[in-house]
């Protein structure tokens, strides 16, 4: 993955473009939070299920606004500084 799609993936979540998002994607995604020690996944928080595909993967923003701020990073030097 090229620095310019990931730039691009975060510029939708901030637009709440899922569909670019998802369109970055496999057909055959595994998005998953599938850990033995993440405690808010054993105690069920649906938004941490394993998910399979883009079908499944949409589910996962199902539950944001349509739109967020979004954090963009800006190239300073040889540093990497977070701006909002």
């Amino acid at each position: 993955m090229t620095a310019d799609t990931v730039s691009s993936i975060y510029k939708a979540f901030g637009e709440g473009d899922i569909a670019t998002i998802l369109g970055h994607l496999d057909d055959q995604v595994a998005w998953d939070a599938d850990w033995a020690d993440l405690s808010a996944h054993r105690a069920g928080v649906a938004h941490l299920a394993p998910r399979r595909g883009r079908d499944e993967v949409s589910g996962f923003f199902a539950g944001f606004p349509p739109a967020l701020p979004c954090p963009t990073a800006a190239a300073k030097g040889n540093a990497r500084t977070m701006a909002t």
